[in-house]
């Protein structure tokens, strides 16, 4: 497959998501991907804009961020995964966002992430981040009061945990590229570079 087969246009049948290198080598080396990655869903599924005032009210779908255009998926990090995403339909729910739609009052016209986004969803938690936060507070009171038990873990890692496993990865995967700027930085002979660019699945270098 020639890099221009998959970057000329969009299609339908790819979806592509960007990674830091570092990201990229440990989760093609595991073959798998951890859902780190939120979005807000509705229990009653009527998608909110931010000035409802009910959008706070919802759960959190756990996954990643995908995108069918790779001119905007290659200006986010230096490595992108090319996805099937008829092989991940079969398995995952994908689920489309208008970010234009969500945010409410005079903004909602402008031009912002208006839909670009397909999620994947690895799971979902019946819980919103100010639940999230709450248990977090809990738990930090609670080992005030038990020291020797305590063990920090700050808010963003307790809040912004993975949940869900996209595994195997190579299953889904139908391509791997990487950006000109980071074979720049790094030289061809990092470890990091070199592992992106002799797996079997890799595509290219491409421009930013």
């Amino acid at each position: 497959m020639r890099i221009t087969d998959i970057t000329e246009a969009v299609s339908d049948s790819l979806l592509y998501h960007a990674v830091k290198i570092e990201y990229a080598v440990n989760q093609l080396a595991n073959d798998k991907i951890e859902g780190y990655s939120s979005q807000r869903v509705w229990p009653d599924g009527v998608r909110r804009k931010e000035d409802d005032e009910h959008y706070e009210d919802h759960w959190l779908l756990k996954g990643i961020s995908t995108t069918r255009d790779f001119s905007f998926a290659k200006g986010f990090n230096g490595v992108v995964y090319i996805l099937d995403r008829d092989a991940i339909a079969h398995n995952f729910k994908i689920v489309p966002y208008n970010w234009g739609f969500h945010i409410g009052g005079g903004y909602a016209q402008k031009d912002i992430k208006r839909e670009r986004e397909e999620f994947i969803v690895f799971n979902t938690l019946k819980k919103s981040f100010d639940e999230l936060k709450r248990e977090w507070q809990q738990y930090i009171e609670k080992h005030d009061e038990n020291p020797d038990e305590f063990e920090f873990v700050n808010q963003f890692d307790f809040m912004f945990k993975p949940s869900g496993v996209m595994k195997p990865l190579s299953r889904y995967l139908r391509g791997v590229m990487i950006a000109d700027y980071i074979v720049e930085i790094y030289g061809e002979d990092n470890n990091m570079v070199k592992d992106i660019m002799s797996h079997p699945k890799f595509k290219g270098v491409y421009t930013t």
